[in-house]
């Protein structure tokens, strides 16, 4: 782990982005007060989950995300207001950028200052429709270079190729207006991670991150290049970091 603070000043100096990873499971004990600090929206959103443990790690992870952006901000997390874009991205006043996303017990967060970042991750499974998938969503090239790997390679790929447009998808803001196919990225093993085609504009820059066992996940960051810091869980405990970018 690297040492960084986890505040505006520290994001606004260096031009880092700061990455946290956190095992939902592993905060059980904070559910009530991360309940206590939700808005009233995000309390009627968790009650419309329709099993128990989808909606506690729901709680957990946007209570936690409320609990980093309070210490970010120097705001109580409760008090912490968000504002919302056209595709309902969550975001605060001030220049802080950041992003959230979750997949089974894991939650990634990423915090910038002035450069839009999106995320992704996704609990590694069979899919047995991967190759119908990528023709769907997935560009012709991205499509060729799917099906051009062994197959015992075309899962992992998929995953990489998926979690890297999902996360690039969310950095934009662009949600279902944005077309996946009107952009390329690598996806083939040893292959530098990054966009390879891009219709939107702008620079980005993409990581891939390993959180736990069993998940792939990837961050994209408006702008050229800029270091991804793991971050150290100030509850007590070191979290699983993603330290294979």
């Amino acid at each position: 782990m690297l040492e960084s603070p986890a505040t505006v000043d520290a994001l606004r100096a260096t031009g880092d982005v700061h990455l946290w990873t956190v095992a939902l499971d592993g905060e059980a004990l904070r559910q009530e007060e991360y309940w206590q600090t939700l808005a009233e929206d995000e309390r009627k959103r968790a009650e419309r989950f329709h099993f128990v443990r989808d909606r506690e790690r729901y709680v957990r992870a946007r209570g936690r995300l409320r609990s980093l952006l309070g210490e970010y901000l120097s705001q109580d997390p409760a008090n912490v207001q968000f504002s919302y874009g056209p595709q309902d991205k969550p975001a605060v006043e001030g220049g802080l950028q950041f992003n959230l996303a979750h997949s089974g017990s894991y939650a990634l967060y990423a915090f910038s200052f002035g450069k839009r970042v999106g995320m992704d991750i996704e609990q590694l499974r069979p899919m047995d429709d991967a190759e119908a998938l990528a023709q769907r969503f997935f560009s012709p090239e991205e499509c060729r270079d799917l099906i051009s790997l062994p197959a015992d390679q075309r899962n992992a790929a998929f995953f990489a190729c998926w979690t890297r447009k999902e996360a690039f998808v969310k950095a934009v803001g662009g949600g279902l207006a944005l077309p996946l196919k009107s952009f390329r990225v690598s996806l083939l093993p040893g292959e530098e991670v990054c966009l390879l085609k891009n219709d939107n504009g702008g620079k980005w820059t993409l990581f891939d991150v390993h959180p736990a066992a069993g998940y792939r996940g990837a961050v994209v960051v408006e702008g050229g290049e800029c270091q991804l810091v793991p971050m150290e869980n100030k509850f007590g405990r070191k979290e699983k970091s993603a330290q294979d970018f």
